[in-house]
């Protein structure tokens, strides 16, 4: 990490301060290898749900590499001796949910922070332009987008957030000595994210906001007033770009001081969706805020088209993974939620499909799901764990469904397996499980590259 010359004075509030970092995933890892190497001498305290002995490799040995450290682990709240003692700060990471923090009565004074937070803080002194997209689903398109434009037409952007990379760790790429060119800070905003912020984006992005996360918060509300905390703290000066065609972020974004720019579905540039890579009449909502960025910071129009022509689109997010004997395969393992998988089955309208579904449960209603699927040519359905099931009781809700097109499996292997035996030559093999991963998978990237070495098993 090089930045360390040429940070603002702000960071050193918390030199000397007595601090927690509160969950050892990728963003509380991050936090910890940005404060310790700012405060080598410092002392952390870290905890985490999972034993020590079971987190990665890496995280085990910074941990030990600082004797003066201390660890805890929280699997069902704090411990007696964690509880008793006194923090000023505690980073959160996006993980904890509201609910579970809420049960740990944190001591009085306490400042509770993150990973996100303090790189906004750090960002006020910095000649950088923050640009933060969110929204249920569309948002790591969307934020992809935005990056593709700006750095495929020389623009210094940095691109992170939920997408991959937490924000702290995109600080380390700054040069040295800082100029006065503008650089772009380019994050996608998660609601856990945005939940406990106190400042929000210079240029705000939102897009469409459905239920999701509703074994997070403790209902519909909470979700939408984290996601809205992108604009809450926005001024005058500052941007807010919003789908105006969602009730629901129509209404966050009358109530924000910024200024504000409204999309629709139609394209803001004459460009067609078959120009482009994408799959799926949804990706002409994704590159709206990019079209208006673009020409915010002085892109020419045909810039802007001929950066989107050449975005080839994300990791598991309606990936093409390969054809086998006429059959293609779409990995959408990005789809956590039923809105998405309905995107997915749109996207290949009027074209024979075999869906692989379902996921880890957050409590979502399936139905409309069910009536889209209804409403596709859909001709086989693959039931993954838990929520396959629900879907098809659904499915069985609205119409009498024919057993023999629906199999339940136990692993992604399966699933391929099945989908082979089943497609004929013109076939679409759409795996988009409307769900999380959690139950089976690492995560949603372990399942879609569990699925892609699946169909490459196929064809060896």
């Amino acid at each position: 990490m090089s930045f360390i010359n040429h940070l603002p004075s702000s960071i050193d509030h918390l030199r000397n301060k007595r601090i927690l970092i509160l969950g050892l995933g990728r963003e509380g890892l991050s936090t910890y290898k940005f404060l310790s190497f700012q405060f080598p001498d410092q002392k952390f305290t870290l905890a985490d749900e999972k034993p020590l002995s079971a987190l990665n490799s890496e995280t085990q040995a910074l941990v030990k590499k600082q004797k003066n450290n201390s660890f805890f682990q929280i699997d069902k709240g704090l411990s007696n001796e964690l509880r008793n003692m006194s923090f000023d700060y505690i980073f959160i990471s996006p993980g904890f949910p509201p609910k579970k923090l809420s049960t740990f009565h944190f001591p009085l004074f306490t400042i509770l922070t993150s990973n996100t937070q303090l790189f906004f803080e750090l960002a006020q002194d910095l000649p950088v332009v923050t640009i933060g997209i969110t929204g249920t689903k569309g948002k790591s398109t969307t934020t992809a987008l935005i990056h593709h434009v700006l750095k495929e037409n020389g623009l210094t952007s940095y691109l992170g957030g939920n997408i991959g990379v937490p924000p702290l760790d995109l600080l380390a790429n700054l040069p040295e000595p800082l100029t006065l060119t503008p650089k772009f800070f380019v994050l996608e905003l998660s609601s856990h994210q945005l939940a406990n912020l106190s400042l929000s984006p210079d240029i705000a992005v939102i897009q469409t906001i459905k239920p999701e996360h509703l074994d997070y918060y403790d209902d519909f509300e909470s979700y939408v007033n984290a996601k809205a905390k992108i604009t809450k703290f926005q001024t005058d000066q500052d941007l807010l770009i919003y789908f105006a065609q969602d009730k629901l972020v129509s209404e966050i974004a009358n109530k924000s001081a910024a200024q504000k720019i409204g999309f629709g579905a139609k394209s803001l540039l004459e460009l067609k969706l078959t120009d482009t890579k994408l799959v799926g009449q949804h990706n002409l909502i994704n590159m709206q805020p990019a079209i208006i960025i673009g020409r915010k910071f002085g892109l020419k129009d045909e810039q802007i088209k001929a950066a989107i022509k050449t975005f080839t689109g994300l990791p598991h997010r309606l990936e093409f993974v390969a054809e086998v004997k006429g059959v293609k395969y779409y990995n959408d393992s990005l789809a956590t939620n039923p809105h998405a998988t309905m995107a997915a089955l749109a996207a290949f309208a009027n074209q024979p499909i075999i869906l692989i579904t379902g996921g880890f449960d957050r409590g979502l209603d399936y139905s409309p799901l069910a009536k889209k699927i209804l409403q596709s040519n859909v001709k086989k359905l693959i039931l993954l764990p838990d929520t396959g099931k629900k879907i098809f009781t659904k499915l069985k809700e609205q119409k009498t469904n024919n057993k023999n097109n629906v199999s339940e499996v136990s692993s992604m292997q399966e699933a391929a397996n099945q989908a082979n035996r089943s497609a004929i030559d013109g076939d679409i093999v759409l795996m988009s499980p409307a769900s999380a991963s959690f139950n089976m998978f690492r995560d949603y990237a372990d399942r879609g590259d569990q699925f892609k070495a699946a169909v490459k098993s196929l064809s060896a």
